[in-house]
C-alpha cells in the first residue's frame, strides 16, 4: 500500500484474496524473497492455516500448511536444519 500522508491518501499497489477469511488470530509479512506469508485461524480454532504466495501481478502459490486441532495464528520461517540448503 501506498500512503500519502501529507495527501490523506492510500493506494493499494497489491493484492491477494486467499479465500478464507479469519474472525480472529492473523498475520501477514513481507519475505526477505519479496513473497508474503498469510497465516490465520479458524473462528472456532479447529484448524490453522499458513500461504505463501509471490508477490505478483498473478500471484502463485509456493507452498500451504493446514493443520487440524490446533489454533495458531502466526508461523516463523527458521533457517534450514541441514547444512548448504538454504530457503
Amino acid at each position: 500500500m501506498n500512503i500519502d500522508e501529507s495527501a490523506l491518501t492510500a493506494q493499494v499497489s497489491w493484492q491477494y484474496s486467499p479465500g478464507w477469511y479469519s474472525f480472529w488470530g492473523g498475520s501477514i509479512v513481507v519475505l526477505p524473497n519479496n513473497n508474503v506469508e498469510f497465516d490465520s485461524t479458524a473462528p472456532s480454532g479447529s484448524y490453522s492455516k499458513v500461504l505463501e504466495v509471490t508477490q505478483t501481478s498473478t500471484p502463485q502459490k509456493v507452498w500451504e500448511m493446514d493443520t487440524s486441532n490446533t489454533a495458531f495464528y502466526r508461523a516463523y520461517r527458521i533457517p534450514s536444519l541441514y547444512p548448504g540448503v538454504t530457503w
